[in-house]
């Protein structure tokens, strides 16, 4: 039954969110639409409390091809927030760490193919990456003095293929990292 407009006092939101269905068939306890809400206790909702910028602008207009926030283990010295985005002629897609506020490049992630979504995963205090853009998995501690790399890291093969194939999906079960979903 649809709710009028204005002011409603519901209780119930045991049901949810139901996009795909017919606004007379729509139970009670269930909305049509939940947006900038938490809905982590279930049946309850409560206002989402917004969101804040990390940093400056790393890039004017262009779209953020890969976010991550990565945690060390040891004292945290090297935590980095790291994003990806084109650079401005879109001929490049450059990674970058927020350094205090400021979008600073990591040495050595100014040159990979640009437009295409970068995957990451933390293990054994390094970050890994990947993206359909190029042939082998990088690695990098966070140490600002450092670069991208492949430590820890071995060229990847596709069954019957002689050459390494682009690893799009990161996962590590059972204490090491497997590189899944590869890009023909």
């Amino acid at each position: 039954m649809p709710i009028p407009a204005g002011l409603q006092r519901i209780n119930d939101f045991s049901g949810g969110m139901i996009t795909e269905l017919s606004e007379s068939l729509t139970p009670d306890n269930v909305l049509r639409l939940i947006q900038n809400f938490d809905s982590d206790v279930l049946g309850s909702l409560r206002v989402r409390k917004g969101v804040t910028a990390i940093g400056n602008q790393v890039q004017d207009d262009k779209n953020c091809l890969g976010l991550f926030n990565f945690r060390d283990s040891g004292t945290g010295a090297n935590n980095r927030q790291i994003a990806v985005f084109n650079n401005s002629g879109d001929t490049n897609a450059v990674t970058y760490y927020n350094n205090s506020g400021t979008w600073a490049e990591i040495s050595g992630g100014n040159s990979f193919a640009a437009s295409k979504k970068f995957r990451f995963t933390t293990f054994l205090d390094y970050v890994f990456m990947v993206n359909s853009g190029f042939t082998e998995a990088k690695s990098w501690n966070g140490d600002t003095s450092t670069s991208w790399g492949t430590t820890n890291l071995s060229t990847l093969h596709c069954r019957n293929q002689r050459e390494p194939r682009s690893p799009v999906l990161l996962l590590h079960p059972k204490q090491r990292v497997d590189h899944m979903g590869y890009d023909e």
